[in-house]
């Protein structure tokens, strides 16, 4: 065994520990799905894109031709999309 290396005896399989790493085993590992940040920065991306357009159709709505119908369509947008 090297100097650097460092074994460590658990109620589970051996862990190595090297240079400050540690490695656990893969059924120690959490069961996080990778994708799950992306998906969080997509959720809030579209709460973020929503409140741009409500601001944009309450500063702008009297200028329109047909404001009711811009509403109708802010208010399907709310509405819209999984879950």
């Amino acid at each position: 065994m090297a100097d650097s290396e460092l074994r460590v005896r658990s109620a589970g399989p051996v862990l190595r520990t090297t240079a400050g790493r540690s490695w656990r085993p893969v059924a120690a590992q959490a069961a996080v799905d990778p994708v799950t940040p992306m998906w969080r920065g997509a959720a809030v991306f579209r709460v973020l894109t929503f409140a741009f357009v409500l601001g944009v159709q309450v500063t702008f709505s009297p200028d329109y031709a047909r404001p009711v119908l811009s509403w109708v369509l802010v208010g399907g947008s709310s509405g819209y999309g999984p879950g």
